[in-house]
């Protein structure tokens, strides 16, 4: 039995943005992320995207009911 809820497309999306949502508030030097709060949030988002597409389920696909892989 498969888990997978998330498609090629969808996976390789939450990959890249996630590879940039944990890299870009260390790296990039925009103001909005001198904020050591949000730069932290950022990154948990950025990790939690990448993890989901590394396993291909996302928990919140399941609760609403969403199959993006075909």
């Amino acid at each position: 039995m498969s888990f997978a809820n998330i498609g090629q497309r969808d996976r390789t999306f939450r990959i890249v943005i996630g590879m940039i949502l944990i890299v870009a508030p260390f790296f990039s030097g925009l103001a909005i992320f001198d904020n050591q709060v949000l730069r932290i949030i950022v990154s948990v988002i950025g990790a939690i995207l990448l993890f989901s597409g590394l396993i291909r389920f996302c928990l919140v696909n399941m609760v609403l009911g969403m199959l993006t892989r075909r």
